[in-house]
């Protein structure tokens, strides 16, 4: 699987969700990545290593993929437009960019919603929030159709730094529909 793809942010979207409905899945993952996305049906190409971060109130981590290519115009104003929305840095706040490289894989866990818009958004509505909330620096602007297995789930992509919606049709295994 690339691990770039619409199915990785998808399916790693929903693991966001299912960590903060199970905060001992969360420290496992934060310990134990690989072991984790392993775990939950991932393919992680030997070799590579997984580093997670994760987002707080005061520090925001902003993931960028190892094919940045400054050299092309388009790239260039994505990147000013992402850069753009995150200054001026609030007092007391941080914004720190971590870039994926051949051997390693940058992880963004966003900040759990509070636990009564757990329990009463749809999985659905959580998954989209997990999805808008750790790639912004990676998505691109495409609609795509990507099967698995038997479950069908449409989740709503925002993607920040174009402003762009991208809906993404994923059928996924049931064990991670089901979380």
């Amino acid at each position: 699987m690339n691990l770039n793809s619409d199915l990785f942010r998808a399916k790693f979207s929903l693991l966001i969700v299912k960590m903060w409905k199970d905060e001992k899945l969360e420290k496992e993952f934060i310990i134990n990545p690989l072991v984790v996305l392993k775990a939950e049906g991932f393919e992680i190409p030997e070799g590579i290593e997984v580093k997670v971060y994760s987002n707080t109130k005061d520090v925001k981590y902003l993931p960028l993929t190892k094919e940045i290519d400054l050299s092309k115009e388009e790239e260039q104003k994505r990147l000013i437009a992402l850069f753009s929305r995150h200054i001026p840095i609030p007092k007391g706040k941080e914004v720190r960019f971590v870039q994926s490289s051949d051997d390693e894989i940058a992880l963004i866990i966003p900040p759990k919603p509070p636990k009564e818009s757990i329990e009463t958004l749809s999985q659905v509505q959580l998954t989209n929030l997990a999805a808008s909330s750790g790639f912004e620096a990676t998505y691109h602007d495409t609609t795509q159709t990507l099967e698995a297995e038997t479950t069908e789930l449409v989740v709503a992509e925002t993607t920040e730094a174009m402003h762009a919606e991208t809906t993404v049709a994923v059928v996924a295994e049931v064990a991670l529909v089901l979380i």
